[in-house]
């Protein structure tokens, strides 16, 4: 029997390729983070030799193919639970678009909203990466996307040349709304740092020239 794999992730599922079956690709284009995109999957067949080491093709079925693309897709990615995961699931049988919203509207609302606290978890995982280090590299490319997605505005979000400079005393990078080096504390910005309150002991930074 056919299955039928839909996901609700804003973005295409390229991923899932099963060396060794024939068809070996199962991609999914982009949504539109509402309405679903399908695949249908039907019976695949694996290759292999017999006891007189012939090649016979070994039936696969459709829905071990689908359960193998979601799953695989689903635990490769980082910070999920059940609770939290990608938007992507299968049925078994085989439906048109308009058929799929209708009898599984419940799954589709589901899976939209474990994939709405997967996005906000991965968001506060680059948050506290950011926090911690201020450095663009440690922020994934999944979680910008999920803060897009969920129309988020994040420093982190943007490491153009236009939002950030080079600290000219440890060469890191930081933002041109900077007064001090958030990691060598020298002062970017005389005249907003004059202009702060900062509590605590008042501590003289290295001034940059």
């Amino acid at each position: 029997m056919p299955c039928t794999i839909a996901s609700v992730l804003p973005f295409p599922v390229k991923e899932p390729n099963k060396p060794g079956l024939c068809p070996g690709e199962y991609p999914l284009g982009p949504s539109d983070g509402k309405r679903p995109v399908l695949l249908i999957v039907k019976d695949a067949v694996r290759p292999q030799y017999n006891e007189d080491f012939k090649i016979i093709d070994m039936p696969v079925p459709a829905k071990t193919v689908a359960n193998s693309v979601v799953d695989d897709y689903v635990t490769s990615q980082q910070l999920t639970s059940e609770e939290a995961c990608p938007g992507l699931f299968f049925v078994d049988g085989e439906y048109s678009q308009a058929d799929f919203e209708k009898v599984f509207a419940d799954k589709i609302n589901e899976a939209l909203n474990k994939q709405d606290r997967w996005f906000k978890t991965l968001v506060k995982d680059a948050d506290d990466w950011w926090q911690q280090h201020h450095q663009h590299r440690f922020i994934s490319d999944l979680a910008r996307s999920a803060a897009r997605f969920l129309n988020y505005k994040r420093e982190w979000l943007d490491d153009s040349s236009d939002k950030t400079i080079k600290c000219p005393a440890c060469m890191t990078y930081v933002s041109r709304e900077a007064a001090i080096c958030f990691a060598c504390h020298a002062i970017l910005n005389e005249e907003k740092y004059k202009a702060l309150k900062f509590a605590g002991p008042q501590q003289v930074a290295p001034q940059v020239k």
